[in-house]
Parts: C-alpha cells; sequence; structure tokens
C-alpha cells in the first residue's frame, strides 16, 4: 500500500503556517491531499487531547512494542508547523502497560511563540507542540537562508523550500513561514514499520532531494530503530545540522527525584542547573526533587567526544524505566531541556551532501520497564 501527496500548488495563497499533506489512516487506502501553500495550522486555541485524538496516525506492532506515528495532513494533521520534519513523529510508544511518550502540553495557540505557562497548565505554540521523538533540521541558518533575497526560496529538509520574509528579520525556528515548494510525499505502512519518502526538486533554488526515513520496531526486541537515508539530486551542496527533541513523558511526568539522564563521557556545561532541582554527578544529570509546574532546567552539554561512541543516552526513572537512545554519527551540539511533564535530550548531528550523494544515519531507542525482561515483554 502506498499513500502519495502532489505538491502542485494552485493558486490559493493566504500567509500563515502552512503544512503540506498525507493521506489519513494507514489500515485502507485513502486519497492523499496536496499541499496548499498559505494554509493557517492553527486558527484558533485548541484541546491538545482533542487535536492529538481526531489527528491521522498509522499504528505499528512488533509484539512488544505498539507505537502510534502522526501523519501529516492539512485539514485535519495534528501538526502543521515549519520548524519540524513532518515524517515519523511517534505520538505514543508503549511496552506493555508503559507509555513513553505523548503529550506534555495542554493547549495549542496560534500567538504563542515556543511555550508559555499558566499555572500547572502549559500553552505550546504552532511550530513547537510535538510529541515524542521529533526531529529537526536547521534550526539555524538553514540552507538558502543566507544571501537569499526578500520572497525567495530557503531550505528546511523535511518540510520543503520556504519563502523568505521580507522584514529582515533573522530566521526563527518558532516563526511561521510560507512553503514554496512541499515536494512529493509518499508513505509505505507495514505491520512493524513504516517509510516515509520526500521528493523534491527546486529550480529556483537549486535545492534538490530525495529523503527516506523509515520508523522500525525491531523483531523480537523492545527497540525502535529510526533510520534515514539522504540523496542530493539538486545542483548545490547540502550542508545541515538535525537534531531530535526526544519529548519523553514516561506518561506521567519523568521530571523527579531519582531520574537520570546518563552519557558515556563526563558532563561539563556553561550553565549549571538550580542544585536543589538537578545536579551533574560525573557522567549523569540526575534530578533530585520533582520540578515546580513553571520551572525550567536546561543546559548546554559539553564534554562529548568526535566518535559516535559519544551518542549515547540512558534516560532511567528510579525504578528503571526509561529509554536508551544510540546514534551512528558523531554529535555536534547537545542540550538538555525539561519542565515537568517532559525531560527532552536534544543531540545533533552535521551532515555534508555534497551534489549526486547519497548519506546514511540511523539512531536505536532501547525501552525498559520495571519488572520487564531485558529483550521480552
Amino acid at each position: 500500500m502506498i499513500q502519495e501527496a502532489d505538491s502542485a500548488y494552485g493558486s490559493f495563497r493566504r500567509s500563515a503556517l502552512i503544512l503540506g499533506v498525507l493521506a489519513g489512516a494507514m489500515t485502507t487506502a485513502s486519497t492523499a491531499q496536496a499541499p496548499v501553500a498559505g494554509q493557517p495550522a492553527i486558527a484558533k486555541t485548541l484541546n491538545a487531547v482533542e487535536a492529538l485524538a481526531t489527528a491521522p496516525k498509522a499504528r505499528i506492532s512488533n509484539g512488544i512494542l505498539d507505537a502510534t506515528i502522526l501523519l501529516p495532513d492539512a485539514q485535519r494533521g495534528f501538526y502543521k508547523g515549519t520548524r519540524f520534519d513532518w515524517s515519523g513523529l511517534v505520538a505514543s510508544l508503549k511496552r506493555g502497560r508503559q507509555e513513553y511518550y505523548g503529550l506534555w502540553f495542554d493547549r495549542i495557540a496560534p500567538d504563542v511563540r515556543d511555550f508559555v505557562f499558566d499555572g500547572e497548565t502549559v500553552t505550546a505554540g504552532p511550530n513547537t507542540a510535538l510529541v515524542g521523538p521529533a526531529e529537526a533540521f536547521d534550526v539555524q541558518d538553514p540552507p538558502g537562508w543566507q544571501g537569499a533575497a526578500d520572497g525567495a526560496g530557503f531550505l528546511k529538509i523535511g518540510v520543503g523550500v520556504l519563502r523568505k520574509p521580507a522584514d529582515g528579520a533573522a530566521y526563527s525556528p518558532f516563526r511561521s513561514y510560507d512553503i514554496i515548494n512541499g515536494g512529493r510525499w509518499t508513505i509505505h505502512p507495514a505491520r512493524d514499520h513504516i517509510e516515509f519518502r520526500q521528493t523534491l526538486t527546486d529550480p529556483a533554488t537549486g535545492f534538490g532531494y530525495v529523503y527516506r526515513k523509515i520508523v522500525r520496531l525491531v523483531p523480537g526486541k523492545p527497540e525502535m530503530r529510526i533510520e534515514h537515508r539522504l540523496t542530493n539530486t539538486g545542483t548545490r551542496s547540502l550542508s545541515t545540522q538535525m537534531f531530535n527533541h526526544n519529548f519523553l513523558t514516561l506518561g506521567h511526568g519523568p521530571a523527579a527525584d531519582g531520574f537520570r539522564v546518563a552519557m558515556p563521557f563526563a558532563i561539563g556545561t556553561t550553565r549549571q542547573p538550580d542544585a536543589t532541582a538537578a545536579r551533574i554527578d560525573g557522567n549523569a544529570i540526575v534530578y533530585r526533587r520533582p520540578l515546580k509546574p513553571a520551572e525550567v532546567v536546561a543546559l548546554p552539554i559539553t564534554g562529548y567526544g568526535a566518535q559516535a561512541v559519544s551518542y549515547d543516552f540512558r534516560l532511567m526513572d528510579a525504578h528503571g524505566t526509561g529509554v536508551t537512545i544510540k546514534g551512528d554519527r558523531p554529535l555536534s551540539r547537545l542540550q538538555l531541556w525539561s519542565i515537568r511533564p517532559v525531560v527532552a535530550i536534544e543531540p545533533y548531528v552535521s551532515l555534508v551532501i555534497d551534489r549526486g550523494q547519497t548519506v546514511r544515519w540511523s539512531f536505536a531507542y532501547h525501552y525498559s520497564a520495571a519488572g520487564a525482561e531485558p529483550d521480552g515483554s
């Protein structure tokens, strides 16, 4: 079964946040819609639970893990932003009854830049309102931004060619940009994996690529792999940086006493956390109490090496429930961000893809649950 979205735009244009479209539910074939440039993503404040419940999804399982993957849809899709890659967004992943992801915010509002607190309520902006492992390319200085004329295109891999505004403002991942060319998406679902493929050709900017991502639940293991392949088909070299926000919730909020974020190197930082909330202990960041409703623990992390072995993170609560994340590329940047309902380790990797070249990279997620066998249910 293949589902496809064409990027041929009509004459309809409105300024605001937009999204290219994919199909609806993956259990049966459905007609995909084309991206519509200028369509507002969020016109009013939404209840996040209701928005997630009604969004198109695909479900995959290997008998140990059960995952729900969000599907882009211009009318009903959960995420319509221009910050994150549209493909492979993991809304839920369970091992038995244990949930690892899910909502960390209560509302989605068009006038919120990133996120805001209102007592115990969290409201996210339309470019930030995502869940689970959520990947994004080039949070700073995306390809083509520098030197592009007002109204010309720049590139966000996994989204498309976006229009540079004429107001002279610096690029911001939290801002909404019009999509000039969303490429063509196809989706290949299966029982234990789902493949997304975006093909983009844009003669006006010289950018072109084929981007393939597979979210796969490994047979016989409590493990998920996110596999990437990017081929540069354009006339310009691509220099890009990708990160994953990794919104881990554990279904109840992990930022509590005894939660640890461990790495295979001694952790350094230029900004120490509040020592009453969390502390650096050698190669781990240890939470000492539950975070307060409007409290943020966030810090840049240094100390990692130049080899891929540093891309190895263990996020566990005091009972041994959590996830180990490993990558096959060296880190180019690393940071931690957390509020009461979510802890996010944010690793970055840099990629250079010359014309005609293909690069591959992948990340492995191994899920632990208190009382469960290491490699079984």
